[in-house]
């Protein structure tokens, strides 16, 4: 359970803020994607977020253009950032992991205007 938490936590933290646990309940991210579909969706990411690399999987850029691309509105992001921030409370990563998850948006080619951070406000995402 906890790499599953780290898996989506860390990820979409990763690609927008990364994976949820099986245990965690499954809240849509506003009409856009349920938690289970970004869960998928960022799967590919989680090897290079455990253990970093030169070069992003294609499959996880992919899935992280998906993510970021059907948040839209303020309140999609907002739920997107919710559902990731609860899937990684209480999971063990280390700075490296967020590190990791941090340099997949630039090097998957998005531009994400919010630190990608575990401790940030969902409330102030734009």
């Amino acid at each position: 359970m906890a790499d599953s938490n780290v898996k989506v936590g860390m990820v979409f933290y990763a690609v927008i803020y990364a994976a949820l646990s099986a245990t965690t309940t499954v809240p849509k991210v506003a009409a856009a994607m349920s938690c289970d579909e970004i869960k998928s969706d960022l799967t590919p990411c989680l090897s290079f977020v455990l253990f970093g690399g030169f070069m992003v999987p294609q499959a996880c850029c992919d899935g992280a253009r998906t993510v970021y691309g059907a948040a839209q509105t303020t309140p999609d992001r907002q739920a997107l950032c919710s559902c990731i921030i609860n899937a990684i409370r209480g999971a063990p990563y280390t700075s490296f992991n967020v590190a990791n998850a941090a340099a997949i948006p630039p090097k998957c080619g998005l531009s994400v205007p919010y630190p990608i951070t575990p401790d940030i406000d969902c409330s102030s995402i734009k």
